[in-house]
């Protein structure tokens, strides 16, 4: 192993600095200011964190996704029971299965949407341990709301990439854990 140096004239064995992964303890924040950078509502984060928040807060009071609990969860920051609308700047494929979901009609959306990357983030961090748990769990969270396959394997590949970050891999790393993970 070659040797590391300090400063001039000092030799080590051992790295200057370890690379430390909380392994995905800032994913919600870092959603959370993409999607503000991204400007989908001009105050501030939109329906994708909000998404993601509900989620994420579900994982961690029950430890894993119940599909009616977060159905009610989605159709509560909606509005349902009259309640002041939550959501912000909704994608027009999730708004439409708002919509659908509120008249009692829980079909997913045959459409292409992008919906389904960032509403998985969660189940990435929670299985980011378990490469079958995230892909299981991704495509089960998925087809609640989608039934295109090009949308749900975009959840799947997501989710799958912030499970890699969880353990700071970027770069071709991160892509060959992803397709490992996929494959």
């Amino acid at each position: 192993m070659p040797e590391l140096v300090d400063r001039p004239g000092e030799t080590r064995n051992e790295a200057l600095f370890s690379v430390i992964a909380g392994e995905g303890d800032g994913f919600l924040l870092a959603l959370a200011a993409g999607d503000t950078a991204g400007g989908a509502w001009n105050l501030g984060y939109s329906a994708v964190s909000e998404q993601a928040t509900l989620i994420a807060y579900d994982l961690i009071t029950h430890d894993n996704l119940d599909e009616s609990r977060l159905i009610d969860a989605f159709l509560e920051f909606d509005g349902a029971g009259h309640d002041e609308r939550v959501f912000r700047a909704e994608s027009p494929e999730f708004r439409a299965w708002l919509d659908r979901a509120a008249s009692g009609d829980m079909a997913p959306g045959v459409e292409p949407s992008l919906d389904a990357a960032p509403r998985v983030t969660p189940l990435g961090v929670a299985h980011r341990r378990d490469p079958e748990a995230v892909v299981s769990t991704s495509i089960e969270l998925s087809r609640v709301f989608h039934t295109d396959a090009a949308t749900v394997a975009s959840g799947v590949v997501a989710a799958a990439a912030v499970a890699a970050s969880c353990f700071a891999q970027s770069g071709l790393d991160l892509l060959s854990g992803v397709a490992e993970t996929m494959t």
